[in-house]
């Protein structure tokens, strides 16, 4: 039986807190955000894709675009995929390259990392005018 999208969602927040805490990320040491709000933050993104069914999401060209955390994103998933974070006066755009959901109703570990680590590159690269 396919979990619902609310439980996926879940899952998704439960792993991004593991995976915070075991990793030093700059938008949390620096920025001042909160283990849980960077964690919500990515599980947003997640949920929005969910919310859409967009299983060729991970195809598209179009990136996906959210407001989260006081902050916008655009989030392209397919090769080469990106991040960017952007407030009212800057932008800032992950450098890594990388397919970050191969499959969006099963969500593991690395997955999850990989979208933090490309969030947490391109709000550094923003506020660091990198």
């Amino acid at each position: 039986m396919e979990r619902t999208k609310s439980a996926l969602a879940d899952h998704f927040y439960e792993c991004a807190m593991s995976v915070i805490a075991d990793e030093n990320y700059d938008i949390i040491n620096e920025g001042g955000f909160l283990d849980s709000d960077f964690a919500q933050a990515a599980t947003n993104i997640y949920r929005n894709l969910l919310q859409h069914g967009k299983l060729s999401w991970v195809f598209r060209e179009t990136p996906l675009s959210i407001y989260t955390m006081g902050l916008n994103w655009k989030i392209k998933n397919n090769m080469p995929g990106f991040v960017s974070c952007s407030d009212d006066n800057r932008t800032g755009v992950s450098r890594s390259e990388s397919s970050i959901f191969l499959r969006i109703y099963c969500i593991e570990d690395d997955d999850v990392k990989e979208l933090l680590d490309m969030m947490n590159e391109a709000w550094y690269l923003m506020t660091n005018n990198a």
